[in-house]
């Protein structure tokens, strides 16, 4: 399968699961206002998408490995694009928290089993630059896609970017259904299930890196959802003004996962994912503590997504190569620890929020990056005491 086909496929549904998992969070204040609820409350509905997500994602590895990544994909698909058309047609807090927990359930299905696929279609010497543009497809979720939410919901209702969402999936779900070809089932006497977990058990270091991304990606869910909330109660301004700033936002993720991908090969790159994630705390501490205007916020935003971003490739790229013949299993490992982080952001987040402000999310989000510059800290002990390891 050529690259530039591979990519053409897999980006756009990467890219579109992953919005659907980020859409509320320029949402938040029109849809506590519209369904009678808080922002607070509101921002919990992150967790009503990321927990299926969690559950579901290593639980269909396995069959991934098995049986391929075409029939989950496309489940995956037909089940994300109907729960985020119905998402748009929610009439209460509680419909919504529904649809969003179904779109949970068939997004899991979609982007790790894209990222998997990269062994199955890509030669070995361009594996590193595929799985790169995947993650950079995350960034780019956020620097056009919420801002695009953002717009749409400026002209047209908090609705509108559902059923434009709806509308993209669907397209991408026909051009899997052509163009993306199944693989060849592996011959196996049957099907041990538990195998494909066999690696956690002999190995400590793929817990300490799914640790390590959970820590991560709690420290992007504080950032990310409550960003554009803060912006607007803080400073007042109007929905459309903060489209840009979540922009520039997205950049910064963008250059942190480009700046990420040759981190990958240093000698030190463990060492750059703790300093990072040490760095994320301390700048998510400075930007919901403070109120130093609304540009400087802005532009410490800017410095927050680039923090966050720099160790996800690192983590990602050591994670799989744990377990050669498990890539489903890991990478749906890998989504559980996402989304997990993800639940445990927005709940917490939205639990702070509302018992003592920014100010308290502020000391939250600088604990959980020292948290996980420990736990990268720990990793690197770990590669050194194993024989087999490369250089941390």
């Amino acid at each position: 399968m050529p690259l530039l086909l591979f990519l053409a496929l897999t980006l756009p549904a990467f890219f579109f699961c992953m919005l659907a998992n980020a859409i509320l969070g320029p949402l938040l204040v029109e849809l506590a206002g519209d369904l009678n609820s808080s922002v607070a409350a509101m921002g919990l509905l992150a967790a009503m998408t990321a927990l299926p997500w969690a559950i579901v994602a290593p639980i269909a590895g396995p069959f991934s490995d098995r049986y391929g990544r075409r029939p989950l994909i496309l489940g995956g698909l037909v089940v994300t694009t109907l729960a985020v058309l119905a998402s748009g047609l929610a009439w209460d807090y509680w419909s919504l928290a529904a649809f969003r927990f179904i779109t949970g359930l068939g997004a899991a299905l979609v982007p790790p089993n894209c990222t998997a696929a990269v062994s199955d279609f890509v030669p070995a010497e361009r594996r590193g630059y595929a799985v790169s543009m995947m993650l950079g497809t995350f960034s780019l979720a956020s620097l056009i896609g919420i801002p695009a939410v953002t717009f749409a919901a400026a002209l047209g209702g908090w609705r509108t970017p559902f059923f434009g969402l709806a509308v993209a999936l669907a397209l991408t779900f026909v051009l899997f259904l052509l163009f993306f070809p199944g693989t060849e089932r592996k011959r196996q006497a049957r099907f041990d299930y538990a195998k494909h977990f066999a690696p956690l058990r002999k190995d400590r270091r793929p817990l300490m890196l799914l640790a390590a991304n959970f820590t991560e990606r709690t420290s992007l869910t504080i950032g990310t959802t409550y960003l554009a909330s803060f912006l607007l109660q803080t400073y007042h301004v109007s929905l459309a003004e903060v489209a840009p700033a979540l922009s520039v936002v997205a950049v910064g993720m963008l250059i942190g996962s480009v700046t990420g991908g040759p981190a990958t090969t240093m000698r030190f790159r463990l060492k750059v994912c703790a300093a990072a994630q040490a760095l994320t705390g301390v700048t998510a501490m400075v930007l919901f503590g403070t109120s130093p205007g609304f540009l400087i916020s802005v532009a410490i935003s800017f410095a927050l997504g680039l923090f966050m971003s720099i160790g996800r490739p690192t983590i990602l790229s050591l994670l799989v190569d744990t377990a050669p013949e498990s890539r489903g299993t890991m990478t749906g490992l890998y989504a559980a620890s996402n989304q997990t982080g993800t639940v445990v952001g927005a709940a917490l987040g939205g639990l702070v929020i509302g018992l003592g402000g920014y100010s308290a999310l502020a000391v939250v989000a600088l604990a959980t990056g020292l948290t996980g510059a420990v736990i990268a800290g720990w990793f690197i002990g770990e590669q050194r005491a194993a024989p087999e390891a490369v250089e941390a």
